[in-house]
């Protein structure tokens, strides 16, 4: 086995023995949820700019707070949906041996 698979199988036995939570937690909510929600957020306040005829900054503003938290809530259950994915392909790439038994 080279020093790479072998470097990389201990970076799955790591993340699999500090748990699916908190695995689910940092790639799926802190890893993807919350960059992507950012860049559509700031997507949609550049949009509104141009087609509102406002400046950047009152877009911005034109979307506080509902916009903001309805945008955290699904964008967060997003992120969890694929951080569970994640979890699943890593326990596929580990092998039979860590796959839970349902």
């Amino acid at each position: 086995m080279s020093k790479a698979k072998q470097e990389r199988r201990r970076q799955i036995k790591a993340e699999i023995a500090r748990g699916k939570t908190l695995y689910i937690l940092q790639r799926g909510l802190l890893a993807w949820g919350l960059p992507i929600y950012i860049l559509y957020l700031l997507l949609t306040a550049g949009v509104q700019a141009l087609w509102g005829k406002m400046t950047y900054a009152q877009s911005l503003k034109a979307l506080f707070p509902i916009t903001v938290i309805i945008g955290l809530v699904v964008f967060g259950i997003a992120g969890c949906f694929v951080g569970k994915h994640h979890w699943k392909q890593l326990l596929k790439e580990a092998g039979p041996k860590y796959r839970e038994k349902k």
